[in-house]
């Protein structure tokens, strides 16, 4: 299935929604950031990912608390220092 696009999607490395519709305008190693079914981001920073999937898992267990729910966070992390962030 194609993705759907975000109303306030943000897009990175000089993309546009019209050059990411042309498949050699891509690079394997760009994948995009998703919420839901929608692309938020594209490409994404992966040197924020951890910190972001942890502030969205804080967001959800915030919106939560009053209720029981599983949060199963599993972020994509390496053996080494790939893609360092600034903190």
């Amino acid at each position: 299935p194609k993705a759907q696009f975000s109303e306030n999607i943000q897009f990175r490395e000089g993309q546009s929604l019209a050059t990411i519709k042309g498949k050699e305008n891509r690079k394997k190693s760009w994948v995009p950031l998703m919420r839901d079914e929608q692309v938020i981001e594209y490409p994404v920073d992966q040197t924020t990912l951890t910190q972001r999937y942890t502030q969205e898992a804080v967001s959800f267990i915030q919106s939560n608390k009053d209720q029981p729910f599983f949060l199963y966070l599993a972020p994509a992390g390496r053996s080494r220092v790939l893609l360092g962030g600034k903190s």
